[in-house]
């Protein structure tokens, strides 16, 4: 059993747990990429920065994705969906 600061979960629960926030993660990125344009500007797009995301954070982020790493990984992530019909289970890393 593990022991955390509050709660005592037993292994099974903090697989699951850990599983489960690591895809909650995944999805809450994808969330705030969906405000993202490439044809704002860094004013612009940073006065839509989501009020849980640090202002810091979400300037890192706003650089990220203009970078031309970001976007190859984001054509490669646009390929598999279109030809798996959403199934992107591949090794990309998103950030």
């Amino acid at each position: 059993m593990f022991v955390q600061l509050y709660w005592q979960l037993d292994r099974g629960v903090f697989h699951w747990f850990m599983k489960t926030a690591a895809t909650k993660w995944k999805e809450f990125k994808a969330e705030l990429k969906k405000v993202y344009d490439d044809d704002m500007e860094d004013d612009e797009l940073y006065a839509l920065c989501d009020p849980r995301v640090h202002m810091d954070d979400w300037k890192w982020l706003v650089n990220h994705w203009r970078t031309p790493e970001a976007a190859v990984s984001y054509k490669l992530l646009a390929h598999f969906h279109n030809v798996y019909g959403g199934e992107t289970n591949c090794l990309i890393n998103m950030t």
